[in-house]
């Protein structure tokens, strides 16, 4: 992830090896409990090794304002230095004070150095950026944004159609954050926000472990080394983590209805999602039917609510961009997927069929999987399975689709962090105060 998700054969060797050995070990019967000591000394050496790769670049690419930049810069290296602070008073377990002072620079200095990347970067020459911010515009004036034209700034270097891909979730939420503060971009700095606050629910009220842990969690988010990048490019994904992070809160508080409408409102804003969706209410379904009921309704009536009116606006124009022209697009044989590989190192035109057999397999697994774990704990859906269950498959269908870049991996990474939170039990001895 320190690069931007382009393709590199061993890139792709260790993102699948690393997903085999996660997959080993979320698939585990029974899961070994860390010890939180040991837990946050792995925190903050991560969270010190992200402040170090924002602070050397933040990889930002259309910086227009030098000076904002100049800014985002200094609070990059305040986080790197309170980082530093912090790993050693972490490892050596002394002055809780002192690090949760240190907790706080960090984190403030990580949120702060959000909407300073909007500002040093205001018009990024990317797809995403200007059909979105289009999109908005269409919608403002009462045009309908999947029957526009929009411009290619490509000039036809790649092989799609400009258009509005993402579902009417996308553009809503975009258009919020553009009437709100000026930028579409601002409403996603709100959703890595959100997406933090719940690794740190995740940790304090699925684990009960205390505070700081759960705060560290979150700093490691924030300080993700891609993760200003992401915002920079218009990348919807942190709203898309920040829904299904919220959602495993409330399936582990079996709170079904809350749960539904969560996963309702990841589905509308990006399709991927939808798998979260149906995986979810297939396991409920399996164990409770009845709150599975609560669930399913929670998410129709966001669908009813979001989806429905642009379908029944223009439901060719809608087919046509967010379904047929995705499923129509050639592999991007310069992302981070196995299918590039196949096709750079063997030229093997890896079949669309192969991908959706493996995708089935997988998908049925991990219900299984779930199914059989939450009856063994008597529990619906923990959100440590779960979420771990969704790292797993999002892995899976990124590797074997027909593009996926740094966003793609950093939703991944995303569930995969807090999965390790969900995981954990406050355990340790250690004296509140010292």
């Amino acid at each position: 992830m320190r690069t931007r998700g382009h393709y590199k054969t061993n890139r792709v060797i260790f993102v699948t090896l690393g997903l085999l050995v996660f997959a080993g070990l979320a698939g585990r019967a029974r899961v070994p409990v860390p010890d939180e000591t040991a837990l946050r000394r792995q925190l903050s050496a991560l969270l010190l090794m992200g402040t170090t790769l924002l602070a050397l670049d933040s990889k930002l690419l259309y910086v227009e304002a030098a000076q904002m930049q100049d800014s985002l810069r200094m609070l990059l290296v305040l986080a790197l230095i309170s980082s530093a602070a912090l790993v050693v008073l972490v490892w050596r377990g002394r002055a809780l004070g002192l690090r949760q002072g240190l907790m706080l620079i960090v984190v403030l200095a990580l949120v702060v150095a959000r909407p300073l990347v909007l500002w040093a970067s205001p018009a990024p020459h990317i797809d995403v950026f200007t059909t979105t911010d289009a999109a908005v515009d269409f919608l403002m004036q009462g045009l309908n944004p999947y029957s526009q034209v929009y411009p290619d700034i490509y000039d036809g270097q790649y092989d799609y159609a400009p258009g509005m891909a993402y579902w009417p979730g996308t553009v809503l939420f975009a258009a919020v954050g553009k009437w709100a503060f000026g930028d579409l971009r601002s409403i996603y700095v709100l959703g890595d926000v959100l997406g933090a606050a719940a690794m740190t629910a995740l940790a304090v009220r699925r684990s009960r472990l205390r505070l700081e842990t759960g705060l560290l969690g979150a700093a490691v988010w924030l300080a993700f080394p891609v993760g200003l990048f992401v915002l920079e490019q218009a990348w919807v994904d942190p709203l898309v983590l920040a829904a299904l992070l919220w959602a495993a809160v409330a399936l582990d508080a079996e709170r079904f209805g809350a749960a539904g409408v969560l996963l309702g409102v990841a589905t509308c804003i990006k399709q991927p999602a939808v798998l979260a969706a149906l995986s979810a209410a297939l396991v409920v379904l399996a164990l409770r039917p009845k709150a599975a009921l609560r669930l399913i309704l929670g998410g129709a009536a966001v669908g009813a609510l979001i989806l429905v009116p642009f379908i029944l606006w223009d439901a060719d124009g809608w087919w046509r961009m967010t379904i047929a022209v995705p499923l129509g697009q050639a592999p991007r044989l310069d992302a981070l997927t196995f299918v590039a590989l196949a096709q750079r190192e063997w030229a093997v035109a890896w079949p669309g069929t192969g991908s959706t057999l493996i995708y089935a397999g997988v998908l049925a697994a991990l219900m299984l999987h779930l199914i059989r774990a939450g009856r063994a704990d008597g529990r619906v859906v923990p959100a440590v399975r779960w979420l771990g269950a969704m790292a797993v498959l999002y892995g899976v269908v990124f590797l074997f689709g027909k593009q996926a870049f740094c966003n793609y991996w950093a939703l991944t990474a995303g569930l995969v962090l807090a999965a390790r939170l969900a995981l954990s039990t406050g355990s340790d001895t250690e004296p509140l105060y010292g």
